[in-house]
């Protein structure tokens, strides 16, 4: 009985020790983004109501040795069928700027492969001259999927109201519509050696891809470092991304089959050392 015991425990510590770094998969259930890293709107509530469905709430990002996943969230339920523009702008590991466009369209909100881009924008942050990089199904290897079910950051938020969002929907108030998406680093200057990194920003592009962003997260973005060969993503700002990179550290929380089955580990190593000691008190 030692012995099982012993070994339950190590196959406890190894996978909560392995859960927290799996990378998020793009197969349309979103609970395996929770706790990973994440920038809200630093405008707050409703703070791009010109055109509604133009206003970003949050972003999030994780990475691996295969490419960048990506979280993007409208505040908004519903479109109209051109959809809104939304676009995760990348510095890449090679020094150069990268933009990864998806469209929200539909009412019920969704985003497709069809209509998800890359760009490259050489040395200007601004990305002020784009260049196709690949399109649709020319992006071999990326994928996406959607919800309008996402959980609003601003949900609760006093002045937080359906008028602002382009269906009057109620639930717009409560939940967003939000996609997923993972683009191989090929698409975007390479997978960032051992000490590199690569920075993220978002924005939405109502006025054309290569405008100003009408609503953006701000001056605070999401750094994915290679750390020994392991990504780590974190917030950060441009000027801070050594420091931050110092002390960084995966901030990936288990999904919710993960959390049930450590939730029965840890029960089942409870129940043999009770047994145990029980045991030997008897």
């Amino acid at each position: 009985m030692r012995k099982f015991t012993i070994i339950l425990t190590v196959l406890l510590a190894l996978f909560l020790f392995i859960m927290p770094v799996l990378a998020a998969t793009i197969d349309g259930i979103f609970t395996d983004w929770v706790g990973k890293a994440a920038v809200v709107d630093s405008g707050g509530v409703d703070d791009e109501t010109s055109p509604e469905d133009s206003d970003i709430t949050e972003y999030r990002a994780d990475s691996d040795g295969s490419g960048l996943y990506v979280l993007m969230a409208w505040d908004d339920t519903g479109f109209n069928p051109s959809g809104s523009r939304a676009g995760i702008t990348v510095k890449g590991a090679d020094g150069n700027y990268y933009r990864i466009f998806s469209v929200m369209a539909g009412n019920p909100a969704v985003a497709s492969i069809a209509n998800v881009s890359v760009s490259s924008c050489g040395a200007d942050p601004t990305c002020g001259t784009l260049t196709a990089v690949c399109s649709g199904a020319s992006c071999t290897g990326a994928a996406i999927a959607s919800t309008d079910t996402w959980a609003d950051p601003f949900a609760g938020v006093p002045g937080h109201v359906s008028q602002d969002c382009s269906d009057n929907n109620p639930d717009c108030t409560l939940n967003d519509s939000a996609a997923e998406l993972f683009v191989p680093w090929t698409f975007i200057g390479g997978m960032p050696n051992n000490g590199q990194f690569v920075f993220l920003t978002y924005g939405s592009y109502p006025s054309g891809p290569a405008q100003a962003p009408k609503d953006s997260s701000g001056s605070v973005g999401i750094s994915c470092r290679n750390n020994n060969g392991t990504m780590v993503c974190y917030p950060s700002t441009p000027t801070a991304v050594d420091l931050v990179a110092l002390k960084a550290s995966s901030t990936a929380s288990l999904s919710g089959w993960g959390l049930l089955l450590a939730a029965a580990l840890v029960g089942i190593l409870s129940a043999i050392i009770f047994r145990q000691r029980r045991g030997k008190a008897n």
